[in-house]
């Protein structure tokens, strides 16, 4: 204790034990568990334990004994129970002590955290619901949106994240806006890792889904892309650079999977877009080539990192140079970066945003981190407006630097890291630059344009369609008193509005909607809105 105070030291002790695996629940494989094991006295016993315990405090070492004898274990280094949310806020601390008391008689040291006040980063926390009256219904629209806090360091504080606002507005999820708390994201699908929920009754969306594929997705889409939802559509909200990353195409996402199946969640590929809902920095895809030479050319610190042989660039070299920047130690990262920084703006030519975001970049992670120098260097800087959209492709580098968006991918959250994050947090480098894939070559490449829809009938809706089966996007945009219909959809939509108000029919139903509602709609089901006021409603779907 440090005078009555937190003891510091335990806390980083149970970051660094989190950090490093020793961390679980009784819902994980043993296998996992088994590879975490650790001895003391030569007694075995398991370092980090979250369990779930009822109201009927008695039963709690009836709770714990038994995943002791399951996983193999001994006893239990360091405990974390979580107060059952049927327990009223004002009897939380009186519950938790007769708790401790109840399974940890005889302990050293007992600490007593409220988790619910401490910022949750990694993974973020995120809670979907639905409101589903009648499942095995197609036609039936199903209401949905965020119930928890959603914290990532780069997302946006309180009010200021479009995310968290749109959360705050769905009824009956009891969120409320933290305003010293940043909000990154809000998901909307059944990915089942932080999957949307039955508004009424908390059920997980993919459950729902996989109790009635063919009622809800239709028969083509079952056979096309399995009992799930193809696609994932979320809010983001974005205050600083997310790491420099790309998401694995298909044959990697495999191995990955069947290697870590912990951290690599599932064998499908990511390739996303994302759409501007206001002003959107990012780095996306590599710059064409000659401007890349253009660079290392004229700006003498940089040939530390060229192949010792090369004539004019091309992938190969781009590949090599990636890889030198990311190999290289935090001392020539940051010599590097001070080096380019005393060159005079008009050696840069038209590249010469380099040395206004710089200072940037390293003000928001270190001058250490070699993402400034890949993503300044090599990679598309690029500013958009509202309506303006990009496409990522698998494999391809990105990085979004701030704005509100709507964002959507294939079914997936696999994703390699290697730059705009701690040098823990990255992964392998030999990996990240094997799978890279160079394509788009060139800002323009990055962008994804609009095109009309057939199934618009007021010519109110315009179409984001990527080159990829998993899904499009529509966006409807209404003012006051206008409508819009949407022909039925032979597969699974996610609606959501984004601003205004007003009335949805489906299927002869009359629904509210306004910004951050959410509904899924089964395959099959004509949508018309109306507004009240302006109304911007996406629609991602497949078919």
């Amino acid at each position: 204790m440090d005078g009555g105070g937190i003891d510091r030291k335990l806390v980083e002790v149970t970051k660094t034990a989190i950090k490093y695996g020793y961390y679980s629940t009784t819902r994980k494989r043993n296998s996992a568990l088994q590879s975490k094991r650790a001895k003391s006295h030569g007694r075995n016993y398991f370092r980090y334990h979250q369990s779930h315990h009822y109201l009927n405090i008695k039963d709690i070492p009836n709770a714990i004994d038994p995943s002791l004898k399951k996983l193999q274990f001994d006893y239990i280094d360091l405990t974390a129970a979580l107060t059952p949310k049927e327990i009223e806020r004002a009897d939380r601390a009186g519950w938790r002590k007769e708790a401790f008391q109840g399974f940890l008689a005889g302990a050293s040291s007992i600490r007593m955290i409220d988790l619910e006040r401490e910022p949750r980063r990694r993974p973020a926390e995120r809670d979907r619901t639905y409101d589903d009256s009648r499942k095995a219904n197609p036609s039936d629209a199903i209401n949905g949106s965020v119930m928890r806090k959603i914290n990532y360091p780069w997302g946006k504080k309180g009010k200021e994240s479009l995310s968290a606002v749109l959360c705050s507005k769905t009824p009956n999820t009891g969120f409320e806006i933290d305003e010293t708390k940043e909000y990154a994201e809000m998901w909307m699908g059944d990915y089942p890792v932080l999957p949307a929920k039955d508004l009424k009754t908390g059920e997980e969306l993919h459950k729902i889904v996989d109790e009635n594929k063919e009622q809800l997705l239709g028969k083509t889409c079952v056979e096309k892309f399995g009992g799930v939802v193809a696609f994932l559509p979320k809010i983001l909200s974005i205050a600083k650079a997310l790491p420099l990353q790309i998401h694995p195409n298909k044959e990697l996402s495999e191995r990955l999977h069947q290697k870590d199946p912990d951290k690599f969640t599932d064998a499908n590929h990511k390739p996303e877009i994302a759409i501007a809902l206001g002003p959107f920095e990012v780095f996306a895809g590599w710059k064409a080539t000659k401007d890349i030479q253009a660079l290392f050319d004229v700006l003498p610190p940089l040939s530390r990192f060229l192949p010792k042989e090369h004539g004019e660039f091309n992938n190969e070299t781009l590949m090599q140079i990636c890889q030198r920047i990311l190999t290289a130690s935090d001392e020539e990262i940051a010599e590097t970066q001070e080096e380019l920084a005393k060159i005079p703006a008009e050696k840069y030519g038209e590249q010469a945003y380099i040395l206004d975001l710089l200072p940037r970049m390293q003000e928001q992670y270190s001058k250490e981190d070699p993402g400034n120098l890949v993503a300044l260097l090599t990679m598309n800087f690029l500013q958009l407006s509202a309506g303006d959209a990009i496409y990522v492709p698998a494999d391809a580098p990105h990085a979004y630097l701030s704005g509100d968006i709507v964002e959507c991918m294939a079914r997936s959250n696999n994703v390699l890291n290697t730059g705009f994050c701690p040098r823990a947090d990255r992964d392998s480098i030999d990996l990240f630059t094997a799978a890279l894939t160079f394509s788009p070559h060139n800002a323009e490449e990055v962008k994804l344009g609009t095109s009309k829809t057939e199934k618009s009938k007021n010519g109110k809706t315009c179409m984001f369609a990527p080159p990829m089966s998993e899904f499009n996007m529509l966006k409807t945009n209404l003012d006051h008193g206008e409508t819009e219909t949407i022909q039925a959809i032979a597969g699974p939509s996610v609606l959501f509005a984004t601003s205004g108000s007003g009335k949805m029919i489906a299927d002869g139903k009359t629904h509210d909607i306004q910004e951050g509602y959410v509904f899924f709609v089964g395959h099959g089901v004509e949508i018309t809105h109306e507004a009240s006021s302006g109304l911007d409603v996406y629609q991602a779907y497949a078919e």
